[in-house]
């Protein structure tokens, strides 16, 4: 596989994951665990506070809820966000790149799942309603156009069922779904 022997690749998610164990966001990033954790200790969407783009901690709550009932303690859980974050664009990068490798050759496959990978919408390294809503809609996007392609009209199923994520990660994507 040509990503596991490209140095710059490499190098470049591990940097990012040695990078997520530094720097501190006292704005958005603690807020959006925070949305997580509240429904962990049981607050409601929409009652307990009513913020609208707070739909996106009904994805992240299972993760904060797992990581609450290992640890028993909050320490670390913005850490364990970014570094989910992190996974979440490297699968979508390995996506991006197994579906473009046939069509456009490894190596310019590669670059594009690069930049797919390593760009983080607002330099927010946690999963967050931009990072979450935009991975999910390029995933959506991709699907569509793979299906498109190759006449799977299954893709498309799953096209639109990442869309419905987008939608849930970021509420005002629900206005993409007049064009599908």
């Amino acid at each position: 596989l040509i990503v596991s022997k490209n140095p710059i690749f490499l190098f470049s998610f591990g940097f990012l994951f040695y990078r997520s164990h530094f720097g501190v966001d006292f704005f958005d990033e603690p807020y959006y665990g925070a949305l997580a954790l509240r429904l962990v200790l049981g607050q409601k969407l929409f009652v307990d506070e009513l913020y609208l783009a707070q739909t996106f901690s009904i994805l992240t709550f299972p993760f904060v809820k797992l990581y609450w009932q290992i640890n028993h303690s909050l320490e670390g859980v913005l850490l364990f966000m970014r570094l989910l974050n992190a996974l979440f664009y490297l699968i979508l990068g390995l996506f991006v790149f197994a579906l473009f490798q046939k069509r456009i050759g490894k190596s310019m496959a590669l670059m594009v799942a690069a930049s797919c990978a390593l760009f983080f919408p607002g330099n927010m390294t946690t999963l967050g309603y931009n990072s979450l809503g935009t991975g999910f809609l390029t995933l959506s996007l991709l699907l569509a156009f793979l299906s498109l392609q190759t006449k799977q009209r299954s893709l498309m199923f799953f096209s639109g069922i990442t869309l419905g994520l987008a939608c849930i990660s970021y509420v005002t994507f629900c206005a993409m779904a007049l064009f599908y």
